[in-house]
């Protein structure tokens, strides 16, 4: 995998991809910023938020595997770790604003957490974000129809778009690579 240290020598698809990447920093601030504002009232914008943020992680992955020669950078190589950012913004939203019971929401946190400073892998680090990423389509269904139904879309479309990169995230999550 080719390194670069400049601007220049990265190409336009990888600066964008890396943007996208970035970008689910500042929805996952905005994610905290409007529940901390309004609270459980937002949860509509919070959801969309979290999709808009998901959106962003398909498009920057076709976008960097469609590179002919792989190039890294920082924000990058640290995909994952900005994933996991948007997936705790929300997950304390839901938390703080009473959509998930408190005691074993974080119980699962700390839980996670433990297995993860043992047990550093991608393969585990996907299992432990998998109940994460489900609680917010489930929070959607159970909230908001119009919400509900622009998860199914987007889900589906997801699905069709992406469906052997799926498969394949399923595959490697369960052992196989």
């Amino acid at each position: 995998m080719q390194e670069t240290s400049s601007a220049e020598a990265i190409p336009a698809r990888k600066r964008v991809a890396d943007m996208l990447t970035a970008s689910r920093l500042v929805i996952a601030l905005a994610v905290i910023t409007v529940g901390l504002l309004f609270g459980r009232e937002a949860v509509g914008i919070v959801l969309m938020l979290i999709l808009i943020g998901w959106t962003t992680d398909v498009v920057d992955g076709q976008l960097a595997r469609s590179l002919e020669t792989p190039v890294q950078s920082r924000i990058g190589d640290n995909d994952l770790a900005v994933d996991l950012v948007l997936d705790l913004a929300g997950y304390i939203y839901f938390i703080a604003c009473g959509f998930l019971a408190p005691v074993w929401s974080l119980g699962y946190l700390l839980a996670a957490c433990i297995i993860v400073s043992f047990v550093r892998t991608r393969r585990i680090i996907l299992i432990l974000e998998m109940p994460l990423l489900m609680i917010t389509p489930i929070i959607a269904f159970t909230q908001l129809n119009w919400v509900s139904i622009i998860y199914v879309a987007w889900l589906l479309g997801i699905l069709a778009y992406n469906w052997s990169r799926m498969i394949s995230i399923i595959g490697f999550m369960w052992g196989r690579d």
